[in-house]
């Protein structure tokens, strides 16, 4: 009964992530957010800035450049959690 109490609070109550079921406004139904991804160019490059987050803890931020074969390499680990 305890397993099953703590699934139940972890995946029905949410307690500890509010943001976890909101509503979205471009789909009209209920979302799950598991993670996020952003990217920006790096000003005068052909370099990107590119970072994602999952679960609440863990990202990763990389330096990226395209080839000019117009495939994607990555130039350096920027950070990571």
């Amino acid at each position: 009964m305890i397993i099953w109490s703590r699934f139940a609070t972890v995946q029905f109550n949410d307690t500890w992530n509010r943001r976890l079921y909101e509503q979205n406004p471009i789909l009209g139904m209920r979302t799950f957010e598991i993670g996020l991804a952003a990217f920006a160019p790096i000003e005068d490059s052909t370099e990107f800035y590119v970072e994602w987050q999952w679960g609440g803890l863990n990202g990763r931020g990389l330096k990226v450049r395209v080839t000019e074969h117009n495939s994607v390499e990555i130039d350096s680990e920027v950070w990571i959690s």
